[in-house]
C-alpha cells in the first residue's frame, strides 16, 4: 500500500517496478501494460484520483517506444451493474445477484467487468508484442 505520502507518487512507482522487473528477469524490451485503475465511472472522475493520473503518467512518460501501454479501467466499467445497484440492489436483489457482488469501489464485483478489463490488457500486450517483432 502507498499509504496517504505515496498517493502522488505513483508515476514514480510505476516506473520504478517496470525498471525492477526488467533488470531482475534481465529483459529490458519486457512488454509492459499499466492499468490505471480508479474506481470513477467517467474519465473525469478518474482524473480527479491522483494514483489514476499517477498510473496514466507513468505509461505516457515511459511510452510505446519503451514497450509500456496504459489501459483505462472506466472504459470497461459495467453501467448495467451500476445502474442495478443505483436502483437499489437490495430490494433487486434478484437482478443483482446475476451482475454483481460489491460495491462500486470494487467495480461492484462485476463478472463482466473484469473479463472485458482482462480483455483490454490482453489485447493491450498483444499489441506491444507485435510492434516489437515489426
Amino acid at each position: 500500500m502507498l499509504g496517504k505520502e505515496g498517493m502522488g507518487r505513483q508515476e514514480v512507482v510505476m516506473k520504478e517496478l517496470d525498471d525492477n522487473v526488467r533488470k531482475e528477469c534481465n529483459t529490458p524490451k519486457l512488454p509492459f501494460v499499466i492499468g490505471v485503475l480508479g474506481t470513477g465511472v467517467t474519465a473525469e472522475k478518474v482524473a480527479e484520483n491522483q494514483v489514476s493520473v499517477g498510473q496514466r503518467e507513468a505509461a505516457k512518460a515511459m511510452g510505446a517506444e519503451n514497450h509500456v501501454a496504459s489501459v483505462e479501467s472506466y472504459t470497461e466499467y459495467s453501467q448495467f451493474s451500476n445502474n442495478i445497484f443505483q436502483k437499489g440492489w437490495p430490494e433487486h436483489y434478484h437482478e443483482w445477484d446475476t451482475v454483481g457482488s460489491d460495491r462500486p469501489y470494487h467495480y461492484l464485483g462485476s463478472g463482466s467487468f473484469f473479463v472485458r478489463l482482462g480483455d483490454a490488457f490482453a489485447s493491450s500486450m498483444n499489441e506491444l508484442i507485435a510492434n516489437q517483432q515489426k
